[in-house]
């Protein structure tokens, strides 16, 4: 468990000076100049409320990750704070800790008033400087007297950084998938409908009850769509398209895949408004020989789109004039004009493109690469980020409107459910992880939930 909190007591305190002098020999500078030994007697000095803030991570009660800010008011910065002592101890740097950190600092210095955050970092902390640079950082002219080789400077606008969301994450159902993606809510059920595609199962969650059923398959299924017959839904396959009737178990094939099934297989998919069914492919080798294919019924399927490697992030926009695709190995997210009378695209244009992870980076340091994704009802963009540990919503303009932080390291797709369409149900991922984060992370591969305020956009039934 996670706990970020404000140290008051003798021994909290001593903590703190603990792990932010740690951070220093780290560093391996000389920090006399700031007179580091006074603030570190005088904790939390400058760092103290209302002005300041010093917190903890504690993870299972152990001191994980330090972070603060103080004033900053600056003839050349007004209303602006500094960020200070940001650090994640070695040992907890798969656990997302440091944006978590820093973004809890955006979240307080902008509830405090500020309307600016001001830091300085050295150069060579390149995972630093991608961390601050994602959260809306840009560099600026120096505004202090640190004077060290290499150092930097840098300044973020808190009305445009990104905002944690509070809302509590729960789980929607106990049992883990080992690859889940392609969550459907079912309005006429009341369930929600997803997929395993390493165990080549849907599955059938009662989140009333976290009642479970699942069909076994006979290859990866990957994506699922109501269809026009009650009870039955299409299955996205390695294999092809298929027919699956949940009431008497029949599954039977709509048509062959388009593709080479032993290079390929199908991947995100959803119907259009027209009950026309798109579905993307990801190369087994992730060459860049993925296609966006569109299955019509009594045509078949159709190649519309290619060039990328992990087809992804498909949805459309409340109009129905805008198509969403994704290529998460690229880390991009592109909007496409759509033709619903004639079920077709335009040229993509770049929406919403994330730093790739750099050599060496940690995870904790990584926002992840965009996978699933829906639209809520005033068209803004969720997004589930792969090993970023986040949920982000996207404005129309693609920039960050709001960052959910999940218990899980590999969040994969959201959907919209229950009665009233603002449940956000999140597969996740487990595959392929290492034993330490599965036991620092027990809730990967389950459904997880949060209730949000702008509810979604009803499922699209596929015509087969």
């Amino acid at each position: 468990m996670v706990e970020i909190t404000i140290p008051r007591s003798a021994a909290e305190l001593e903590a703190a000076r603990e792990i932010i002098r740690e951070y220093v020999l780290s560093l391996g500078v000389d920090l006399s100049f700031q007179a580091f030994d006074e603030e570190m007697a005088a904790l939390p000095g400058e760092y103290a409320a209302p002005g300041g803030v010093l917190l903890l991570a504690l993870v299972d009660g152990a001191v994980a990750a330090c972070g603060a800010f103080r004033p900053c008011e600056l003839p050349e910065h007004p209303g602006a704070c500094e960020m200070k002592r940001v650090y994640v101890r070695p040992a907890f740097r798969h656990l997302g800790l440091g944006r978590r950190m820093a973004v809890e600092l955006l979240d307080r210095a902008r509830s405090a008033g500020y309307a600016s955050m001001l830091l300085d970092t050295l150069s060579h902390l390149t995972a630093a400087r991608k961390l601050y640079a994602s959260l809306g950082f840009s560099e600026v002219a120096r505004y202090n007297d640190n004077f060290l080789p290499g150092v930097l400077f840098m300044k973020a606008l808190l009305a445009s950084a990104p905002m944690m969301t509070k809302d509590q994450i729960e789980l929607a159902g106990p049992t883990p998938a080992t690859l889940g993606e392609s969550p459907l809510w079912s309005a006429a059920e009341q369930c929600l409908y997803y997929v395993d595609i390493a165990e080549k199962q849907v599955q059938r969650l009662d989140p009333a009850n976290g009642a479970l059923k699942h069909w076994q398959l006979d290859s990866e299924p990957s994506s699922i769509a109501l269809t026009q017959h009650e009870g039955v839904l299409a299955v996205a396959q390695r294999n092809g398209l298929w027919r699956l009737d949940t009431r008497t178990g029949a599954h039977t094939q709509v048509a062959a895949a388009p593709f080479d099934s032993g290079k390929q297989r199908f991947n995100d998919g959803k119907p259009d408004a027209q009950g026309r069914y798109w579905i993307g492919t990801i190369d087994d080798a992730r060459a860049p020989a993925a296609e966006l294919f569109r299955y019509v019924s009594g045509t078949g399927f159709s190649a519309m789109a290619g060039g990328i490697t992990n087809s992804n992030g498909l949805v459309w926009s409340p109009d129905q004039r805008t198509m969403y695709w994704s290529d998460t190995k690229a880390h991009e997210v592109y909007k496409l004009p759509f033709d619903g009378a004639n079920g077709t695209i335009g040229e993509r244009e770049l929406f919403a493109s994330f730093p790739q992870r750099a050599a060496g980076q940690s995870l904790d340091e990584y926002g992840g690469r965009p996978d699933g994704a829906a639209v809520d009802v005033e068209g803004f963009y969720w997004v589930a980020m792969f090993e970023g540990q986040r949920l982000l919503r996207l404005a129309p303009d693609g920039r960050i409107d709001r960052e959910v932080r999940l218990p899980v390291r590999c969040p994969t797709m959201p959907a919209f459910g229950g009665p009233d369409l603002k449940t956000l149900f999140i597969t996740t991922a487990r595959e392929k992880r290492p034993p330490e984060e599965l036991a620092a992370q027990p809730w990967a591969g389950c459904v997880l939930k949060l209730t949000v305020d702008a509810p979604g956009l009803p499922a699209h039934v596929a015509q087969l």
